[in-house]
């Protein structure tokens, strides 16, 4: 009478798995990134076929028939299960589902060569399901709400009445005369019913859990889409405002030049030494503007793609000495650590700091560089016995193409990126830069002992 049920319940089953088949298959061509939607399909997919291996009985010997049906049902669970394990991102027991697979299929075959009868063949089938279910459970509970509580709500519904239902199907099935008279001496008929919603619940726990990952992906790339389109606006506006700088500081030099050029052809004589002197002037400033401008361009692809190595704070210390010239104390502490940079780009950056101290200095012998170190920096202090810097102006100083005093400002010949380039250098090694005093003038650049999963250590 049970088989007989089964054989017209089949057919329902079978129809009942192509609705969420298809959806899923639809979703997975769609998401091609997502890859459980694929996982998902598949395994509804093989719950169809196992449905519709029914009416092979007829043709087919039992054993043959049963192994057919038994693999798309251990396959349908199988697939679930991984992908629901890609869905979560859950990989904590990876590879249980194809143990426990393998472990339903042997138990099959071996009930059906050794006692082919059909309430042993009900309970390999039912105890696989039930282990199964309760894997589904075990990875929905310790990864519930990790992305729609609705949907985890389903699965891990789905997952507890699935097992409680089989594992009661599976005893009845084993001890049929303990059950007579009870309520679940019916069972298999209430596991049949179960099945169409079970079906449904399961799809309806991936789809809301499916769903909210893609709302979260458009989402995503939404912001990403509303990033880039700032980056590009913030580019734009670079782009115009380092053409108007550029006008602006080519503009005072080349008017120079031409006014005394005029100047020397109006009144008719040759060029005295001090014109001569003052139009090279005027040409070299024009020039190292626009070197300037050509190098900071080099340096920016550098941000994109730093050369991350150990060095030594001996070493560095030593390179400034012999670059610079300037005076280079540094700690005994300090001395002996290990830090973790991009060579040229900590070259640029304390360079870019020396050499605008030696701008502002009194005197290059008024110029020279501290290093130290606290407990997570190591700390080069650029110092020089100039005016200093307003201290309105120590948070713009950093700003790209600010000039100190204003654009009409010709204290500082350049354009204005030095300092900006420093504080980019400190942002990709995590560190920071600042100015911490005006008289003396200190600058600071600090970066980190830690970075990039290394530690600094003691030489």
């Amino acid at each position: 009478m049970a088989e007989q049920f089964y054989l017209g319940f089949a057919a329902i089953l079978a129809a009942a798995m192509l609705a969420p088949a298809v959806v899923f298959l639809s979703y997975s061509f769609t998401h091609r990134d997502m890859r459980f939607w694929k996982f998902a399909a598949a395994g509804y997919f093989a719950m169809f076929l196992a449905s519709m291996a029914a009416p092979l009985r007829e043709f087919l010997p039992v054993i043959l028939y049963t192994l057919v049906a038994n693999v798309f049902f251990g396959l349908t669970y199988l697939l679930s299960i991984v992908a629901l394990r890609i869905l979560k991102n859950y990989d904590e027991i990876r590879n249980l589902e194809f143990f426990i697979f393998f472990i339903f299929i042997g138990a099959a075959i071996f009930v059906y060569l050794e006692a082919n009868v059909y309430s042993y063949r009900v309970a390999v089938v039912s105890f696989g399901i039930a282990t199964f279910s309760l894997m589904i459970f075990t990875i929905t509970l310790r990864t519930f709400g990790s992305v729609n509580v609705v949907g985890d709500l389903a699965i891990a519904f789905f997952g507890v009445l699935n097992f409680l239902i089989t594992l009661v199907r599976g005893f009845v099935a084993l001890f049929p005369d303990q059950f007579v008279g009870s309520p679940f001496a019916s069972i298999d008929r209430i596991f049949f019913v179960w099945a169409i919603a079970a079906v449904f619940l399961f799809a309806f726990g991936l789809f809301s859990n499916g769903s909210s990952l893609i709302a979260r992906a458009m989402a995503l790339n939404l912001e990403k889409e509303r990033s880039l389109g700032a980056q590009l606006r913030d580019a734009l506006d670079g782009q115009r405002n380092l053409q108007k700088l550029i006008l602006h500081e080519l503009k005072r030099p080349v008017n120079s030049i031409s006014t005394t050029i005029q100047a020397l052809l109006s009144e008719g004589r040759e060029p005295e030494r001090s014109d001569v002197v003052r139009l090279k002037k005027l040409t070299g400033e024009a020039q190292s503007y626009l070197e300037g401008i050509g190098e900071f361009d080099d340096i920016y692809t550098l941000f994109e793609a730093p050369n991350f190595s150990h060095m030594t704070v001996r070493g560095i210390v030593a390179d400034l000495r012999t670059k610079w010239g300037v005076e280079v104390s540094v700690t005994k502490h300090a001395e002996d650590l290990l830090i973790y940079a991009d060579p040229l780009l900590l070259e640029i950056a304390v360079g870019n700091l020396i050499d605008n101290a030696l701008k502002f200095a009194e005197t290059r012998g008024g110029v020279s560089v501290q290093v130290h170190s606290n407990s997570k920096f190591v700390i080069f202090d650029v110092i020089d016995d100039g005016a200093g810097i307003p201290m309105t102006e120590w948070g713009d100083v950093w700003n790209k193409f600010y000039k100190i005093g204003g654009p009409s400002s010709h204290v500082l010949r350049g354009c204005g990126l030095g300092l900006y380039v420093t504080k980019k250098v400190a942002e990709v090694h995590e560190g920071h830069v600042a100015v911490m005093s005006r008289s003396p003038s200190v600058i600071r650049l600090a970066l980190p002992l830690e970075f990039g999963g290394y530690f600094a250590e003691s030489g």
